[in-house]
């Protein structure tokens, strides 16, 4: 069985519309990917180049996210309060790391192969969201009990 080739921006198959396909190399992407149309081409292109300008600065803003509870975690061990800080520390790594999902929606290549460059994005953009507002649920349900 043959796979269909797929428009690698909207994800949309060969059956409903006439695919181009891309013979040069895009920085960050494989070279003979599928485009329905030149918006999606451009979506593409665009994509490819803040991956490839951002993405140190995603793992970096990620990492940072990932260990900012160890100050917190500090003051709450200094300080008389501990009630407060210590929901902060569980709190604030979910916080910071949907942020960064949010400012940054990268996602993986398998992703973009299952869903495409737009969904994928929008997914990623989602689930920065639900960390923010869990780390905003945990951090009072936290606090409340204390």
């Amino acid at each position: 069985m043959q796979k269909v080739p797929r428009c690698l921006y909207c994800n949309a198959g060969s059956e409903t519309t006439a695919l181009k396909q891309e013979t040069e190399k895009i920085a960050g992407l494989d070279k003979g990917f599928h485009y329905c149309s030149d918006a999606c081409h451009q979506g593409i292109v665009t994509y490819a180049a803040t991956v490839s300008h951002e993405s140190n600065r995603f793992l970096l803003l990620i990492l940072g996210a990932a260990f900012s509870f160890i100050p917190f975690v500090l003051l709450a061990l200094l300080t008389p309060y501990h009630g407060v800080i210590s929901s902060l520390a569980i709190a604030m790594p979910l916080i910071l790391v949907g942020l960064v999902i949010t400012r940054y929606p990268f996602v993986t290549p398998e992703t973009i192969r299952f869903w495409g460059i737009r969904k994928s994005v929008a997914v990623a953009k989602r689930l920065g969201v639900g960390m923010i507002l869990l780390g905003v649920a945990a951090a009072v349900v936290l606090w409340l009990l204390r």
